[in-house]
């Protein structure tokens, strides 16, 4: 047996799930239990208030009015196995560091950019992308640069949801529990929308599920990107379909 702690600030769920993939395919191992939390204490707050990234009302990702992020906590568990047969299956996953700011992704959203051509968009768009969503100012436009960039922009992209608008940025484990969320989508064949939000950013290209926008919601949901963006640079995506067996 191994085990490592993996702390990659908002994106250590997707490297542990990017490290735990790669003990796997060197078959080093035959099953990894991921445990992803996070805590709020004073530290993780104060931060937050420092760098002025929290909303004074409530999160509203992709919105025009968008003011900040709300803070939560979470804990997770999630089996990767090649050894049980399940109903979803990991087709994709990796991690890119941009290096561009310590607190701030590349505006144009350059790691997510280098992810997606790793995962061939013309061959794996997903039917649904669960994006990082953090509502600040430069998340949204970093994530928004990419996915249209990738997947084209308004209808001809994947619908967009996100889980921050509900829960809160659950920091460390918010990848987990964005991936849980994209095997449910999938389990129930049906996703959410990001209901805080009620007009998106003008400046903004992708395919937002928002307010009332369930006549938008895909057919079949086969497939979903999560993203994730962390401080210190790092970025990190993964595409969870449906298992073929």
């Amino acid at each position: 047996k191994r085990s490592l702690c993996v702390s990659n600030a908002c994106a250590s769920s997707h490297s542990a799930v990017y490290l735990a993939h790669r003990w796997l395919e060197k078959k080093s191992v035959q099953s990894v239990l991921i445990l992803a939390v996070d805590f709020l204490g004073p530290f993780v707050v104060n931060g937050f208030q420092s760098l002025k990234a929290l909303s004074e009302t409530k999160n509203r990702p992709f919105s025009k009015d968008r003011d900040g992020l709300q803070l939560g906590e979470a804990a997770a568990a999630i089996l990767l196995s090649q050894k049980i047969s399940g109903r979803f299956l990991l087709k994709n996953t990796q991690l890119f560091n941009e290096g561009y700011g310590l607190t701030r992704p590349n505006p144009n959203g350059e790691g997510l950019n280098q992810i997606y051509r790793s995962f061939d968009p013309e061959k794996s768009s997903p039917h649904l992308l669960i994006a990082h969503g953090t509502g600040t100012l430069h998340n949204d436009l970093a994530e928004d640069c990419a996915i249209a960039a990738a997947f084209g922009a308004g209808k001809q992209g994947p619908p967009v949801t996100n889980t921050k608008w509900s829960i809160g940025h659950t920091l460390g484990a918010s990848g987990a529990m964005d991936i849980i969320a994209a095997c449910e989508s999938i389990k129930n064949q049906t996703c959410f929308e990001i209901a805080n939000t009620f007009e998106i950013d003008p400046r903004f290209q992708a395919n937002y599920l928002t307010k009332n926008s369930q006549h938008l919601f895909p057919e079949k949901i086969n497939s979903v990107i999560v993203n994730s963006l962390g401080f210190g640079g790092i970025t990190g995506a993964l595409e969870i379909s449906k298992s073929p067996s």
